[in-house]
């Protein structure tokens, strides 16, 4: 059986420092795969093949993993996602999509035209992506990238969490997540590091709480927008909830967790030199 990590990499959720922790660990070990065109159309079955294929990949990272990531008899996957409060992350969204000068997408485009209250409006479209409307619960869901059928992905999001072979990491709680994952991981990845130096950070980034943030996204928008954005993550709201609530047992399940948790900023500081 060939054990492998598979980070479902969902755009600002810190996924940048986690695959140069999962980098720096395995080496020529990790791939970030970029084809998303193959997994949108393969899906689970092209996953599998690929590993079978390229049996040295102990650890996997893609944008595109928009289905229920399972094993077989010769594989074993461990999928990891990360959540992060989903009205807090408007903030790092808007901002990385008006410094984006490589990319050609709608939300960038109109990240650069349009002030904030009116960026979110626009995102709130159903023609627009899903991009800050429940984005959590769908790629949870495991049923595809399309925001419809919300409260049956909802339900699916939620088995997902709760699987046992599942890891659900939180941003706003990174070094915890991190030992949490390293805990629960080591018997298949031994030894496994997850130190990290942040990557990919917007310079705009505040020391606010998640609720802070949330809350001065909100007082910038008119209430109408505020409404409908609140409305839009609804389900993202409770996954996230649920998801610090998980976090919260598999921590106290860890012993001598203030010792690791020093260990942990060590081995972060030595990767800044």
């Amino acid at each position: 059986m060939n054990n492998v990590l598979v980070h479902a990499h969902i755009f600002k959720n810190a996924g940048t420092t986690f695959d140069f922790s999962l980098s720096n660990h395995f080496g020529d070990s990790f791939v970030d795969h970029r084809n998303d065109a193959a997994f949108l159309q393969g899906k689970n079955e092209f996953l599998l093949k690929y590993l079978s294929e390229n049996p040295a990949v102990q650890a996997l990272s893609s944008h595109s993993l928009h289905f229920r990531i399972t094993s077989d008899e010769n594989i074993r996957t461990f999928p990891v996602y990360f959540l992060r409060h989903p009205l807090a992350r408007v903030w790092s969204v808007y901002n990385f999509e008006r410094r984006q000068t490589d990319a050609d997408t709608e939300g960038a485009r109109r990240a650069k035209e349009l002030d904030l209250n009116a960026y979110v409006d626009w995102y709130m479209e159903e023609s627009s992506p899903a991009t800050i409307r429940n984005i959590h619960t769908i790629f949870l869901s495991g049923d595809g990238p399309s925001p419809h059928a919300m409260e049956e992905k909802f339900s699916l999001a939620c088995n997902t969490l709760e699987n046992s072979e599942t890891s659900i990491a939180v941003v706003e709680r990174y070094d915890e997540s991190m030992l949490m994952l390293e805990n629960s991981l080591s018997e298949f990845f031994p030894g496994l590091d997850l130190s990290y130096m942040k990557k990919n950070v917007s310079p705009e980034s505040q020391p606010l709480g998640p609720e802070e943030s949330a809350n001065a996204l909100l007082d910038k928008l008119d209430n109408d927008v505020a409404k409908k954005l609140l409305e839009s993550n609804a389900f993202d709201i409770q996954l996230y909830e649920r998801a610090n609530r998980k976090l919260d047992s598999c921590l106290g399940n860890i012993p001598e967790l203030e010792q690791r948790k020093r260990d942990l900023m060590n081995r972060c500081s030595l990767l800044q030199g």
